[in-house]
């Protein structure tokens, strides 16, 4: 086999191997937060299967370092097809690497192939600006983020990221404070 058909099946083998499982969409996928306005963010979370055709159940941990996960409201729909299911208990999971983490889930009347499951409110209070994340990840969360039906089973996957700005009135000092230390060296 020449070296680039061995690439080339690499490429496929790595691409194939990331599109295993069921997603996560948050809707948002980029949460922008001004702490100071309104330290509280929320992204709408849908669910749908990729490799079995329906489920019959939904299993989701949430897992941020950083963010405290405030409340998740499941949807009117959610509520509607389902028995919500009270949270696992974490004894045994190995969530201790994850500073805060939410349990989600609930039992299907009739099974979907996707299902709009509610909205996560994350909060940013005393957060310094930047990036944080929020994951589904079965990896992680020990195989418990997943879709079933009966004995078959997906993982669930997805993430978004919480992008927290600086307060205005920071920016504006900073400038004022950049446009002074140029005055002076242009002194100088």
């Amino acid at each position: 086999m020449s070296g680039r058909r061995a690439t080339r099946l690499i490429v496929l083998l790595c691409l194939a191997g990331a599109a295993e499982g069921g997603t996560v969409v948050f809707s948002p996928p980029i949460l922008v937060v001004n702490p100071s306005a309104n330290p509280l963010a929320t992204a709408v979370v849908h669910v749908s299967a990729e490799e079995i055709d329906v489920f019959g159940a939904v299993d989701l941990l949430f897992l941020s370092d950083d963010l405290p996960l405030s409340a998740f409201d499941y949807g009117e729909d959610f509520v509607t097809a389902t028995s919500l299911r009270a949270p696992p208990t974490t004894t045994g999971l190995d969530v201790d690497f994850a500073e805060h983490y939410l349990y989600v889930g609930g039992l299907l009347n009739a099974p979907v192939s996707s299902i709009l499951v509610g909205t996560l409110t994350v909060d940013a209070s005393g957060l310094a600006p930047g990036d944080y994340s929020v994951s589904v990840d079965p990896e992680l969360d020990g195989g418990l983020s997943a879709l079933t039906l009966g004995a078959e089973s997906e993982p669930l996957v997805g993430s978004a990221i919480v992008r927290v700005v600086p307060e205005p009135n920071a920016l504006v000092i900073t400038a004022i404070g950049l446009g002074a230390f140029a005055a002076a060296n242009r002194r100088r």
